[in-house]
């Protein structure tokens, strides 16, 4: 899923020119919000699967 969300907003990048918008309820900017939204949630869920938790001494 990472990887998948990763080019959609490649693709968004390179066929919008840049990935800002997003903030109101047309087609476009529903399209753009939630791409843009993919990546980073996914990424993270990835790493909470892949990373060890550890403990910091006197944090």
């Amino acid at each position: 899923m990472v990887g998948l969300s990763d080019i959609a907003l490649i693709h968004l990048a390179i066929t919008n020119g840049d990935v800002s918008g997003g903030w109101t309820l047309n087609v476009e900017q529903v399209r753009i919000r939630l791409t843009r939204t993919m990546y980073p949630f996914f990424a993270i869920l990835l790493l909470a699967r892949v990373a060890k938790l550890t403990r910091i001494k006197h944090a």
